[in-house]
């Protein structure tokens, strides 16, 4: 495995999953030989290690609205009659198929969704866009996660290695990935919604240096009552990670 492949998938590690392919494990396999070999590369798998450690401290320490418990039994009660609901559809759809099988017919109860036909300029359009905006499928992603992205910071979203979501406190967190690799500095940006954590009452600057990293909070330009970001960053300054504006 090369030194590039090691990054990578250090980069892309998930602290705290289990549920693995074999694809994967091998990769790992793969992953733990190469680090017993490469200094460097071992060097930095304990960096990222420290900062995931860090992150998860951190993390624990946001507090949680108390009525989110009512909220998720809420939720899981909706998904409970949603699947019933499913199921009663599913016993109406067969016992219709099978009276026009024997050539009754009945009245058709919804819309029958038809698979679409590939529009191949549909995706050339998009990936025209996505070459000229190379942020509009990290701004995609994080609609379907509910979220417009506009922080009163301006990010420098070329840094950006990676997005995923983190299962952290129990909710899963969408996170952008930033790395500086000139000044040897990263940071991870947790979108935190107001439905899912205590917004008011978070201070991150108790959090700051205890474990090695600094933490910022940034307000959302559009909803700052309800979305903020919690950065969790290396270096000495928040500046290595955002935009820097030139005079024409």
């Amino acid at each position: 495995m090369k030194c590039e492949t090691t990054r990578l998938l250090l980069s892309l590690h998930e602290p705290g999953r289990t549920a693995k392919s074999p694809e994967e494990t091998r990769d790992e396999q793969s992953l733990a030989l190469h680090l017993t070999e490469c200094p460097e590369c071992r060097a930095f798998s304990e960096e990222n290690a420290r900062f995931d450690a860090a992150v998860g401290r951190a993390m624990f320490a946001v507090p949680v609205p108390a009525h989110l418990g009512t909220s998720i039994s809420i939720a899981l009660e909706a998904r409970r009659v949603a699947r019933v609901r499913r199921r009663v559809w599913s016993g109406v759809g067969i016992a219709a198929s099978a009276l026009l099988a024997i050539g009754l017919t009945v009245p058709i109860v919804g819309e029958v969704t038809q698979a679409k036909k590939v529009d191949p300029s549909v995706f050339v359009a998009y990936s025209l866009n996505a070459e000229s905006d190379p942020f509009q499928e990290t701004r995609d992603w994080l609609e379907t996660q509910g979220v417009t992205f506009m922080p009163t910071e301006a990010f420098d979203l070329t840094l950006m290695t990676g997005h995923s979501t983190a299962r952290l406190q129990r909710q899963s967190v969408p996170m952008l990935r930033l790395r500086h690799t000139q000044k040897q500095v990263f940071a991870r940006i947790y979108v935190l919604k107001s439905e899912h954590f205590d917004l008011k009452n978070l201070k991150p600057e108790s959090l700051i240096t205890e474990y090695g990293v600094q933490i910022a909070l940034v307000a959302d330009a559009l909803q700052p009552d309800k979305v903020a970001y919690l950065v969790v960053y290396t270096g000495d300054s928040l500046e290595a990670f955002l935009r820097t504006w030139t005079a024409a």
